[in-house]
């Protein structure tokens, strides 16, 4: 495992925590998103809105803990 890998690894676990959302109570960006979105955009079309957002999120985590779980295993054989 080289050095440069190393600090890859480490960025990204840090970009990571630094997205979590906050447990003091006060409510993620998102919720707060959507309720504009809903309010902006009245009936169907609103939820359409919201649910192409929550495909699009959910199509960018699971290509990003993909890179993430492919890098980790190529750390662990050795390879670059």
């Amino acid at each position: 495992m080289d050095n440069l890998s190393s600090i890859k690894s480490k960025k990204i676990a840090v970009i990571l925590l630094q997205l979590k959302s906050p447990g003091n109570g006060k409510g993620s960006f998102i919720g707060y998103m959507y309720g504009g979105i809903l309010d902006r955009f009245e009936g169907l079309a609103g939820y359409r809105i919201v649910y192409i957002i929550m495909a699009v999120f959910a199509a960018g985590g699971f290509l990003l803990s993909t890179y993430i779980l492919n890098t980790i295993k190529k750390e662990r054989t050795g390879e670059k």
